[in-house]
């Protein structure tokens, strides 16, 4: 059987991760119908690495210094490269590939160009999709939402079917067999050589394949080294491909199917233990815990019934997953019976090992999954978002002090020392009503929500400065714009309130209340 190469060429890898994964619709509209670039920087300066189309039309190109590219295009929009993150869209394309064929290896991405690629090896395999011309089309059908570009290539060699992906003005499909004919006219980058030794071959007169396969191999050795040969013989299939091709993680899942369908919940809820029992062990033997369960209930009607079951912490009992799932079991409804379970761990993490039985502290030999346990009861009752971890940050203003996260942070994080806090923050500060005469004063006397406010003890201020290096725009000379001045003030009725007065660009005071301590 002849080995068949599926190559999948990102050109916009890049710049199309940051025009899909755009905050809004019209920052979208607007990377996608603007010449956009991506950046990167070396000893040298700034260059450009990925292009979209226009900026491509325009003559800029990958490698291209910006100070050229705006001399050419000034109207150029441009984003710092991220390798990690093109590194992470990459490996969610090589994951929607794995319903083409579980041999998926990455190219890339490449920081210099902003390009990415995949390889598959579909040996074999075509035929499951009607062949291979149908296979294409799936595949693009497939990818076309996630992606700005996509070209594909096939061919009998991996190095053949990147080369067709780039360089092939017709079918991109090579025939079967005959690589060695139909890579004649390609040109010498298609051999994947650095663009120097490319350089060096056209002033020889050399420009295709064909070229350079009538010439003597022991003089291309000589000039050039053994790397030239090896992709000839690589274009070819003379040698072997060396892709490395990533490895599925092993899926943790039980399928029962039952002659005799499930026609009760009281039976449906037993069987799911018997699964669930056995999904656990098999998961706790090597070492995790489950983070996200799927099941799905097949009935014989072909109605199917699935949920997933998030959990905020690995877990291993089936008796705390069954008390999340005893939630979820009374709206399965068998109708005329269940045929099918499917349950899969869809979701998984390793699980640290700790001592917890030295001594006789019972805080240390406390149930460490009970808050855990606890939390995901929370979240199934009031809904994902309801309980969140806050997370310090660097910052002294009390807004952005802290953030909130669904997961807990991965190492501990101490709060800076600060004055005290109140324990009521406002989302939004809200603004009191005082006379004109007392605005640049601290008030005696204010409206807050319809009411009067009588203060019976003032103390403050404690002074908070903008943070400037996020707001370049704004006047840096002005010493009070964005200044905050905060008082602690506690009424008639006994309450602590965190009176806040700022200075906007007129210079005028803004009095609100920023939160309360009690």
């Amino acid at each position: 059987m002849t080995q068949r190469f599926l190559y999948l060429w990102f050109p916009q890898l890049a710049v199309g991760r940051y025009i899909l994964n755009a905050s809004s619709p019209e920052q979208r509209t607007d990377l996608a119908q603007s010449p956009f670039a991506t950046t990167a920087s070396d000893h040298r300066g700034t260059y450009l690495c990925g292009v979209n189309t226009l900026a491509h039309k325009k003559g800029l190109r990958p490698t291209m210094r910006l100070g050229d590219a705006r001399a050419i295009l000034p109207e150029l929009k441009t984003l710092p490269n991220a390798p990690e993150q093109d590194k992470a869209e990459l490996l969610k394309l090589a994951a929607l590939a794995d319903q083409f064929s579980p041999w998926v290896a990455l190219d890339g991405p490449h920081l210099t160009t902003g390009e990415g690629g995949l390889w598959l090896d579909m040996s074999g395999a075509a035929h499951l999709f009607g062949g291979e011309e149908a296979l294409l089309e799936t595949v693009e059908q497939t990818y076309a939402p996630t992606v700005t570009a996509l070209h594909l290539g096939m061919a009998d060699t991996a190095l053949a079917a990147w080369a067709s992906a780039r360089f092939h003005t017709g079918n991109p499909r090579l025939k079967e067999g005959e690589t060695l004919q139909e890579t004649q006219d390609f040109p010498l980058a298609a051999l994947d050589i650095p663009a120097q030794t490319v350089q060096n071959l056209n002033r020889l007169g050399l420009r295709t394949l064909s070229d350079l396969r009538q010439l003597p191999r022991a003089n291309l050795t000589t000039r050039f080294g053994p790397d030239l040969l090896d992709r000839l013989d690589r274009m070819v299939g003379s040698h072997a491909p060396s892709l490395s091709f990533l490895h599925t993680d092993k899926p943790y899942e039980v399928i029962r199917f039952f002659p005799d369908p499930l026609g009760s919940q009281e039976i449906v809820r037993d069987t799911v233990v018997t699964l669930l029992t056995t999904l656990c062990h098999d998961i706790k033997e090597a070492g995790f815990g489950i983070r996200m369960l799927g099941i799905r209930f097949n009935r014989v009607d072909g109605h199917v019934i699935s949920f997933p079951l998030k959990t905020s912490a690995p877990v291993q009992d089936v008796s705390a997953l069954m008390r999340l799932l005893d939630n979820q079991l009374p709206g399965v409804d068998p109708g005329f019976g269940i045929e099918q379970i499917h349950m899969r761990a869809l979701h998984s993490q390793w699980v640290e090992q700790t001592q917890v039985t030295l001594g006789n502290d019972e805080e240390q030999n406390a149930d460490s999954g009970a808050l855990s346990g606890l939390i995901d009861h929370l979240r199934q009752r009031l809904g994902s978002q309801a309980v969140t971890y806050m997370h310090p940050q660097a910052s002294h203003l009390p807004e952005r002090a802290f953030t909130y996260s669904s997961q807990p942070s991965k190492e501990h994080q101490s709060f800076p020392t600060l004055p005290e806090r109140p324990i009521r923050l406002l989302n939004k500060p809200e603004p009191i009503k005082i006379d004109n005469s007392h605005q640049n004063t601290v008030p005696q006397s204010f409206i807050w929500r319809k009411q009067r406010i009588e203060a019976q003890h003032i103390s403050g201020p404690e002074r908070l400065t903008r943070e400037w290096w996020h707001d370049l725009k704004l006047d840096f000379w002005n010493a009070r714009l964005g200044m905050r001045d905060y008082y602690r003030i506690q009424d008639q009725a006994g309450r602590d309130l965190w009176l806040c007065c700022s200075y906007a660009q007129d210079n005028q005071a803004r009095w609100f209340v920023h939160g309360w301590f009690g």
